[in-house]
């Protein structure tokens, strides 16, 4: 078994030969360092399992494992179109007013075998809440933005490579009662800086999809795509790589 990972400034790789009682740690002060780290540890365990006669075939190139699942899919056009979409829309502005759904999208979901992520929007109260846009406050990542004041999300997501999302809105039909598109951001935020250096700051790791859904006037979860090379024509909930479920729901109110 094997697994790299990084943060800005250190590589590592953890792998194991579990059969054999073996267990080798690599790490380096210096970003990138994945693909070296592994020849590295591939030597270790040739070396402790006596198999240094053995070479790695040099007919094809070795597949080093990528820093993460989702390395791969953030190229997928579909994650490329939206990433577009969302940067135009914000060099964008109508001239007219913009009839807003001010369904409440903040709210805590349930996904199967992701448990709760409660996303949170700015003007969000809950204690949870109230951290989450601390920390994003600290690195100027969009509740003081006026362009995101009301439509932006954000959320706590603690897991082995991140601890925080963005959720961005790149559709521009506002009235649309279906639904909503939104770009998300998954990756770690320093709001105390790293090492000796304690300015703020974000590490993005990988973007994906998040389509919500309204169906009768209430917010019914939403779905993230892009995460893998799913395709399919049925209903969002049918076609996410990842569903989540909103507890309870939200009435719509058109506001000007």
């Amino acid at each position: 078994m094997l697994h790299p990972g990084n943060a800005p400034g250190v590589s590592a790789v953890v792998s194991a030969v579990v059969s054999d009682g073996i267990g080798i740690v690599a790490l380096a002060n210096a970003d990138g360092m994945q693909p070296a780290l592994v020849e590295i540890t591939f030597a270790i365990a040739r070396k402790l399992l006596g198999l240094d006669e053995l070479k790695p075939d040099s007919s094809r190139p070795r597949q080093h494992p990528a820093h993460n699942a989702f390395t791969n899919t953030t190229s997928s056009s579909r994650v490329g179109d939206a990433r577009e979409d969302a940067r135009a829309t914000r060099g964008t502005t109508s001239s007219r007013p913009l009839l807003r759904q001010s369904v409440d999208l903040a709210g805590t979901y349930h996904g199967v075998g992701y448990g709760p992520i409660e996303l949170c929007s700015s003007s969000s109260q809950s204690d949870a809440c109230r951290h989450v846009l601390h920390d994003f406050g600290l690195i100027d990542e969009a509740p003081q933005q006026p362009s995101m004041t009301h439509e932006a999300l954000f959320a706590s997501w603690l897991s082995v490579f991140t601890t925080h999302a963005r959720f961005v809105p790149i559709d521009e039909d506002l009235t649309s009662t279906a639904g909503r598109r939104y770009l998300v951001n998954f990756g770690t935020l320093y709001p105390t800086g790293y090492g000796r250096d304690t300015t703020p700051f974000a590490h993005w790791i990988f973007e994906v999809i998040a389509d919500f859904v309204v169906e009768d006037e209430q917010v019914k979860g939403f779905g993230l795509s892009g995460i893998g090379e799913r395709q399919g024509y049925g209903s969002v909930e049918e076609n996410s790589d990842v569903w989540f479920t909103k507890s309870g729901s939200q009435r719509l109110v058109d506001s000007w």
